[in-house]
């Protein structure tokens, strides 16, 4: 971009870009120097990649360089990881769009929940990254948001690079997922396969401090902590689920099938129970499309809540083959009448085969990707605390077992309890076990 139009844009960051503040509703474009530096890059390099912390506004900064472009004319192709983050980047455009002054604000011809058109002259589309969504455009530009966190990346990259090579420009936005992926590796090899570097680091923000940062490690693993915040690109060989990618999340929130067999897994924990629904999809798949974790609650407050979702989709008692829970909780609890058999006395089939923690890490990793590189377990985009504990979840130093850190262990092990019994034929039911939260 030319020297005049560099400085119209950064103009029209500080001066007309509208932003929605969580807290303090609609605000000015912040006038901060990492904002404006990241501008300035943006507006220099053709094909630009950022390495970010998280929550620095630089989807902001992409939106309104996308429809201060689309003003001027062309197509404009927005790329994100699912259905509802390429809705949010549109929704962030329309909303600047919305609030620039009458002088600016060109009428929209067309206007829906992927496009916006604007006076017949830019188009801005905005789609969830599939196999195919590069090849159906010609875009004058192209942001892709979340890059590493995006299912099939490589396919995609492969899909858009013809769209480079005739002249379209590039961003790439992303916190780190580890040290592989398109994203990594394009960071990697920059500057010598064309890209240009520009990170954005949580220090560079006015507004955050150590005692910030002591509050946003909360709940992080130190090695979460570097990845999401510092952005360190390291590698994941201490995870116990490294077949866990972005190919494993499903673009749009699964709709439940009465036609299709339904699950549960259960994990007692505590007072803290943590509850799965999954569902059979075509070819042999599954997806988990529910979630719920207890604080401090019952088992009859638990069953009540299981009941209370599952009225929600319509799902009947009898359309659930099985939930699948842990086998200690065969033994009494302080009332003298066990989990299991509250759940029995509620109207539920359940299954709960003992197994090796082990055994069941295994069957999960099975399910997640095999060694023939299949994947048969999806997540809808609205598993949120499942899919990051997964990401969390590491192996205890030294010991062949995960690490037991209060913080994931709940959700893990229903989803251990589920594979164990999906995968294993039915057995004799256990009466007693040794350990709740654990199995034999």
């Amino acid at each position: 971009m030319e020297n005049g139009r560099i400085e119209i844009f950064e103009m029209f960051l500080r001066n007309w870009t509208s932003t929605l503040h969580p807290l303090k509703g609609v605000t000015q474009f912040p006038d901060y120097r990492f904002l404006n530096e990241t501008a300035r890059s943006l507006t220099m390099h053709k094909f630009l990649l950022i390495p970010k912390s998280r929550q620095m506004m630089v989807s902001w900064i992409m939106c309104a360089l996308t429809l201060f472009r689309a003003l001027d004319g062309g197509l404009h192709l927005l790329l994100s990881k699912n259905q509802f983050s390429a809705d949010e980047l549109l929704r962030r455009i329309c909303f600047i769009f919305d609030h620039l002054p009458r002088k600016l604000r060109l009428g929209s011809s067309t206007r829906n929940r992927s496009e916006l058109e604007i006076s017949k002259r830019g188009r801005i589309i905005s789609l969830p990254a599939t196999e195919d969504a590069p090849r159906m455009h010609s875009p004058t530009s192209v942001f892709w948001d979340e890059m590493a966190f995006t299912p099939f990346s490589d396919k995609i990259w492969t899909a858009l690079k013809p769209c480079l090579d005739n002249g379209a420009s590039f961003v790439g936005v992303s916190t780190p997922n580890g040290s592989g992926g398109i994203f990594a590796e394009l960071v990697k090899g920059a500057p010598e396969n064309g890209f240009a570097i520009h990170k954005v680091h949580w220090k560079s923000h006015p507004e955050r401090d150590e005692a910030w940062a002591e509050n946003a490690r909360k709940g992080l693993s130190e090695v979460e902590w570097r990845r999401e915040y510092e952005i360190s690109f390291e590698g994941s060989s201490d995870l116990v689920y490294p077949e866990f990618t972005g190919n494993n999340i499903l673009l749009q929130n699964h709709r439940y099938n009465p036609a299709q067999p339904v699950f549960r897994a259960i994990d007692f924990g505590y007072r803290h129970p943590f509850v799965l629904w999954l569902q059979e999809i075509d070819g042999g798949k599954l997806v988990v499309f529910d979630e719920w974790a207890g604080d401090d609650a019952t088992v009859e407050q638990m069953i009540k809540t299981i009941k209370g979702m599952d009225a929600k989709y319509g799902i009947a008692e009898e359309k659930v083959v099985f939930t699948a829970c842990d086998p200690a909780g065969a033994s009494v609890d302080s009332e003298g009448i066990a989990p299991i058999e509250r759940l029995k006395r509620a109207g539920f089939k359940l299954r709960y085969r003992p197994s090796r923690i082990a055994t069941g890490v295994e069957l999960v990793k099975s399910l997640l990707r095999d060694a023939n590189g299949e994947t048969r377990l999806f997540f809808s985009p609205n598993i949120n605390r499942l899919t990051e504990d997964i990401r969390r979840y590491r192996w205890k130093p030294g010991a062949d077992e995960p690490e037991k850190d209060g913080i994931c262990d709940h959700s893990m092990d229903a989803l251990r309890y589920f594979a164990v019994n999906y995968l294993y034929a039915p057995s004799a039911q256990v009466k007693q076990a040794r350990v709740r939260g654990m199995g034999r």
